[in-house]
């Protein structure tokens, strides 16, 4: 386990990265207007200590910068930014548990339309995205996702129907009540 300061540290040092990436980005645009000249794309460069910039073929490589990532309070800013990186964080098991347990589940959600097929195809990350406030705009946005680990594994109606949120998400989707029906 991370110590609490040690934590704190990674989580300002990457804070403070992705801020400077974005205002040198926005400075590059607000440029002189003489010439015209091409948009680039809002690209954020992540670095940790060492200086290696985390790209998204990067994270499908290094678990630990996953869960780094996936642990920041406001990993949705970068999710927004780079959708990319949502997949690559989603396709190991733990940091796919930490990013289903992230406060702000739904905004992430928006970026990566797959979200909740993503994270339900590893068993303890469903059941977290299950016990999360947030879920239920996850599971708007992608109901195959929990329709699929419902019928592999009856625990998660039960976790869903505990949530407080879940008569929002029966009106919402009324199939997802037929579907939690037949299987609790």
């Amino acid at each position: 386990m991370f110590d609490k300061a040690v934590h704190i540290k990674c989580i300002v040092y990457f804070s403070t990265v992705l801020l400077l990436a974005v205002c040198q980005s926005a400075s590059a645009q607000n440029g002189s207007n003489d010439e015209p000249q091409a948009q680039p794309q809002l690209k954020p460069a992540i670095k940790n200590a060492s200086g290696t910039v985390y790209s998204p073929s990067h994270l499908r490589k290094d678990v630990g910068a996953c869960k780094k990532l996936a642990s920041l309070r406001w990993f949705d800013r970068v999710a927004l930014a780079q959708p990319e990186v949502v997949a690559s964080i989603t396709s190991y098991s733990s940091s796919a548990t930490i990013l289903a347990r992230h406060p702000h589940i739904d905004k992430i959600a928006e970026a990566d339309p797959y979200l909740c097929r993503r994270l339900t195809k590893w068993p303890s990350a469903g059941r977290a995205l299950a016990r999360n406030s947030r879920a239920y705009k996850v599971i708007a946005r992608d109901p195959e996702g929990i329709y699929r680990a419902i019928k592999n594994d009856r625990s998660y109606a039960k976790l869903l129907s505990k949530n407080p949120y879940f008569n929002q998400m029966v009106v919402e989707n009324p199939e997802l009540g037929k579907v939690l029906s037949r299987y609790l």
